[in-house]
């Protein structure tokens, strides 16, 4: 079934019937990205401390990619590939949108993950006079990601972390509810809301956690 369709009869049975997701249906796996240039030791600690906390008492269940060390942007990609067809939410938390380490994605039409690109300038778009706008959130919605937040602008690594593990939170706790909205809720972390709290937004359809469940298993 096209991806299209797939998201569109999910949000269809959404507006009809206004269940809540299938308990069997979670733990929702999530694969994630962080600090793949190991250079980013706050984040990368806060992340590891957040994922401790919750590995065991949380409606996502976590596949953390090695990054740590050697690690080539090769080697993390190839996890990603193994990883990612599994998953309903991708992670990325490092510099820029990180797209060394979405290759197979980019080169597929089976995106079926709500990608989250937490890194400066991930979501900023480049001005191609009369043709449509260029950058990776594009990109990843043309190969059928439902939607993609990222950043229009350089923020603060802390206030990027604060917003970061606010939206992991209200995703895990709020699973019916749109991403956009989610999203708005998280920006309140920020301690400078106009400016940094600006700078996330959501890519693509309205669509919740159980959305993306309830399509990954129409498209099967």
């Amino acid at each position: 079934m096209p991806l299209a369709l797939a998201f569109a009869l999910a949000l269809a049975k959404r507006m009809r019937v206004r269940d809540q997701c299938n308990t069997t249906e979670l733990p929702a796996r999530v694969c994630c990205v962080v600090d793949p240039e190991v250079n980013l030791p706050t984040t990368r600690n806060k992340l590891e401390a957040y994922l401790g906390d919750i590995r065991h008492d949380t409606n996502l269940m976590w596949s953390h990619i090695t990054t740590v060390g050697n690690a080539s942007a090769g080697n993390v990609a190839t996890q990603v590939a193994h990883h990612l067809p599994t998953c309903a939410v991708y992670l990325f938390c490092g510099h820029g949108h990180g797209a060394t380490y979405l290759n197979s994605a980019l080169e597929s039409k089976s995106i079926m993950s709500a990608l989250l690109l937490m890194g400066c300038s991930s979501g900023a778009l480049s001005d191609e006079g009369n043709f449509e706008p260029r950058g990776i959130p594009v990109e990843l919605l043309a190969r059928g990601a439902p939607t993609v937040i990222s950043m229009l602008w350089d923020i603060t690594d802390r206030d990027i972390d604060r917003l970061t593990l606010s939206l992991l939170e209200h995703i895990a706790k709020r699973t019916t509810d749109p991403l956009p909205d989610l999203l708005n809720a998280a920006r309140a972390k920020t301690k400078l809301r106009r400016l940094n709290g600006a700078a996330p937004v959501c890519y693509g359809l309205p669509v919740s956690l159980a959305d993306i469940i309830h399509a990954r298993r129409y498209a099967q």
